[in-house]
């Protein structure tokens, strides 16, 4: 970011979730000026991020086959939360068992 010999062509990007403990520094005129925030997701955008995490669980048999995910993408994010926990700690019970 600061140096003696300017570059060219050089994209620096940055993601976090917490913008409060950013240092000052890099948000100073030069630097990161662009910022972009990304807000939560929308039912849809739900939906789609429980297909996509829990597609190996249904390949492997670890989520049942009446599991309505659009109607989990209806719920608040708190109860998602609480079922991808509840799925993994029945994976880790099942793998337990196996061995």
């Amino acid at each position: 970011i600061d140096g003696v010999e300017a570059l060219n062509n050089i994209l620096l990007i940055g993601m976090t979730n917490r913008k409060d403990l950013l240092d000052e520094a890099l948000l100073r005129p030069g630097r990161m000026e662009v910022q972009i925030e990304i807000g939560l997701p929308n039912e849809k955008g739900r939906f789609q991020i429980l297909s996509i995490h829990s597609n190996k669980m249904k390949e492997n048999s670890f989520l049942s086959a009446d599991v309505d995910l659009k109607e989990l993408g209806r719920l608040l994010c708190w109860s998602i939360w609480q079922f991808c926990l509840q799925q993994w700690q029945v994976l880790q019970l099942q793998q337990w068992q196996a061995f």
